[in-house]
């Protein structure tokens, strides 16, 4: 079993496909690890969460775009925030395929995990965490919503410091799209922290990396995917 681990998919459905194609993973023999804000922007949010639950090894960490998407699958309700930040796309998805209703769907939300750490002391999380307080003591906010250890650790990166040395092998993040700050598409690696939303819901791409060789494969640009 090889394990990778996916940034923020958004929707994109023909990005995801295209990374697991490039990368030669296998359905039912390798471990997918994803970062969470798995729907909204892109059209296909319904689809993705369909390959994914295809997958035989599957580990799914919440981001916030999930904590919206799975409110709405549970009571219909529209959140008019998460309609300004992509929800319109995944309720035109869910409409249109018709899984609006899908009891596996909504389980599939229900078991998101918060973070996850392996066996070889890697930390996983949508957003980030405070370093300086355990892990089970973590908020939602700080875990899915705030960007404040990101902010922290590419300042100290781009001010030339030396990195932090945190309590974990390799920490591997998404949340905050890599491109507004450092003008490309490729994974950014801070110390032992990496953060792999290189812009997938927009004009950037979508990254798959092996967690053990760092070795990391990533779609077409999603613009062009579905212009």
């Amino acid at each position: 079993m090889r394990t990778f681990v996916v940034g923020d998919i958004h929707g994109a459905h023909k990005a995801l496909v295209q990374v697991m194609e490039r990368s030669g993973f296998d359905r039912e023999q390798d471990r997918l690890i994803s970062l969470g804000d798995l729907t909204d922007y892109n059209p296909d949010s319904a689809q993705v969460i369909e390959e994914l639950l295809g997958l035989k090894h599957l580990i799914a960490v919440r981001g916030n775009h999930d904590v919206w998407m799975e409110a709405w699958l549970k009571t219909k309700d529209i959140d008019p925030v998460w309609l300004m930040n992509g929800g319109s796309e995944s309720i035109v998805s869910y409409r249109k395929t018709e899984r609006q209703d899908d009891p596996r769907h909504v389980d599939f939300f229900a078991r998101q995990i918060p973070y996850y750490l392996d066996e070889s002391n890697r930390l996983y999380v949508h957003a980030g965490f405070d370093p300086d307080r355990s892990l089970e003591s973590q908020s939602d906010e700080t875990l899915y919503w705030s960007r404040a250890f990101w902010t922290g650790v590419a300042t100290a990166h781009n001010a030339g410091e030396a990195p932090r040395d945190f309590d974990y092998a390799a920490i591997f993040i998404g949340h905050t799209p890599t491109p507004k700050y450092f003008r490309h598409f490729l994974p950014v690696n801070c110390g032992s922290v990496w953060n792999l939303d290189q812009g997938a819901k927009s004009i950037g791409v979508l990254t798959l990396m092996e967690v053990e060789t760092k070795a990391y494969w990533q779609s077409d640009r999603v613009s062009e995917l579905y212009r």
